[in-house]
Order: C-alpha cells, then structure tokens, then sequence
C-alpha cells in the first residue's frame, strides 16, 4: 500500500536482490489504494494477476487483515503461498 515508507522498503527489496547471490527476482511490485472505497472487486482484480508464491506486503495493521481476507478471497493464502509482512504500524 502507500503506507508510509513504502518507496524505502521497496528500493530495499531491490537493492537486496541486485547484490544477491542467490539469484532472486522481483516480479512485480503492485501498489494498492486503500484510500479509495471501491469494494473488494479492484484489489481482488489486482490480487489475481500475482503469479509469484511468496509475497511481501508492507502495510498497516488495519489493511492487512483487509488484504488477507481478500487474499483468501482469490485463492492466495492456501498452500504454496508464503506472505512476509515485514511491518505492521
């Protein structure tokens, strides 16, 4: 989300993975409006194009336990999805 530090974590991320020598890639970095009140249909449409089994999601609490009930909505919380939340302020 746009939570605040976002931008830091995510040029982090990317940092981590270019000096990595294990050979991480970052697929896709998506960010998610929570300040917009358009039902769960646009974030569940955002959430079904993830194609990557492990997700990092830096948020706030209160939009986590919103993004994990819409995760698990779509099929993204089961087996073989591992979700880090690095932050939960």
């Amino acid at each position: 989300t746009y939570f605040p530090g976002y931008q830091d974590f995510v040029n982090k991320i990317r940092s981590t993975i270019e000096n990595s020598f294990v050979g991480w890639e970052l697929e896709e970095v998506l960010l998610l409006d929570m300040s917009l009140d358009d039902g769960d249909s646009k974030i569940q449409n955002q959430l079904k194009k993830l194609q990557s089994p492990i997700i990092l999601l830096y948020c706030t609490k209160e939009e986590a336990t919103y993004i994990f009930e819409v995760a698990n909505s779509v099929g993204l919380t089961g087996y073989g999805y591992t979700w880090i939340v690095p932050s939960l302020g």
